[in-house]
């Protein structure tokens, strides 16, 4: 079977020389007819892309940031979650502001696939209503550009973008294993907690400067409970789902957090006034000290930072095998279950020290 790759060029039409080039569109080559000057950029398990350009143009035409003349102001996102095949699909609108006319819109996605992009907008004269003509990845950014036929003049647009990302490791939801109080092998679900996770969950401007509100809609399996470090939040049950709605404040991308899990394997105990802390059933350890350990360490926290009391009481939760890299979930605190618990049965002194 002949192996197949994706062509892409980052821009319909560039210039050298003050020369006007027209760019191919989109199309695929098998892989020995790839040219000396093309750079291979790995995508995900099902896709790779090729730019038939070379580094040099390349990096004149590719800026790391995303320019700074379109600006987002919300986000209505949906995600519907195929935990048996690892998958979800998404659809994701955004309102902008465009400050200057450009053909071009530039955005952050990683291992996302873009189906499709509508626009609308509204300009003092005429109502805009369009599809992306091309869509490029640039993969060593992790940016999609959309080119449109028509200009977009500066104003007020909404970009609607459906799209299908995985569950995995450098997916949007990231699939945590533990063992049940039976025995049985299950996952518990979280969004990417690096960084730079939101890509991998929906295109977005994911820089730490841009804010912006965000109602996300999460649709999962009716075994499911799904927990999210914004208020308020909802839920509402229609078989074989159940769709929970989440608000937000104006933040940045990086500071939303989703943890989803069986609603029979973990419990929610609250000895302490103010304080959820969530933990699988099957672990009977000193949960007494635990508590109080985790009690004193999150108000000295607040006096620190000068937060309001209780702030970071609200949802904590004990992950068994949670990839932790520090990242600040707001009203939000994962742990590595094995960071925290102590068994006195089992473990050495050294270990409860």
């Amino acid at each position: 079977m002949a192996l197949y790759q994706h062509k892409e060029n980052v821009f319909d039409k560039f210039k050298i020389n003050n020369k006007q080039i027209n760019g191919p569109k989109t199309t695929r080559i098998r892989r020995s007819e790839v040219i000396k000057n093309t750079k291979e950029i790995t995508s995900n398990a099902t896709h790779s892309f090729i730019y038939q350009t070379s580094k040099t143009l390349r990096d004149r035409l590719v800026n790391p940031r995303l320019p700074d003349f379109i600006k987002p102001k919300k986000y209505n996102i949906e995600v519907t979650l195929e935990t048996g095949l690892d998958i979800f699909y998404g659809e994701c609108r955004i309102m902008i502001m465009i400050l200057k006319a450009t053909q071009n819109i530039n955005l952050h996605s990683a291992n996302l696939e873009i189906i499709e992009v509508i626009f609308t907008g509204k300009t003092d004269s005429y109502l805009i209503v369009g599809k992306a003509r091309d869509i490029s990845y640039i993969h060593e950014q992790q940016i999609v550009v959309l080119d449109f036929p028509e200009v977009l003049r500066p104003g007020n647009y909404t970009l609607s973008i459906t799209y299908k990302g995985v569950i995995a490791n450098d997916g949007g939801f990231v699939k945590v294993t533990y063992i049940n109080k039976i025995g049985e092998k299950k996952w518990l679900i979280v969004t990417n907690n690096s960084a730079i996770g939101m890509r991998r969950l929906f295109p977005c401007w994911d820089e730490p400067g841009l804010k912006a509100e965000f109602f996300i809609v999460v649709n999962v399996p009716e075994s499911y409970n799904v927990y999210s470090n914004s208020v308020p939040f909802t839920s509402m049950s229609k078989s074989p789902l159940t769709t929970h709605y989440i608000i937000t404040s104006e933040i940045p991308t990086y500071r939303i957090g989703i943890v989803i899990f069986d609603k029979h394997d973990y419990t929610n105990i609250t000895p302490i006034q103010n304080l959820k802390l969530w933990r699988r059933e099957l672990m009977e350890v000193q949960w007494d000290q635990i508590l109080r350990l985790i009690e004193d360490v999150t108000r000295t926290v607040e006096y620190t930072w000068q937060l309001q009391e209780g702030y970071l009481l609200r949802n904590q939760f004990a992950i068994a095998g949670l990839t932790d890299d520090g990242v600040d979930k707001l009203a939000f605190v994962l742990y590595r279950e094995e960071d925290i618990i102590y068994n006195e049965k089992i473990d050495p002194i050294a270990r409860k020290i």
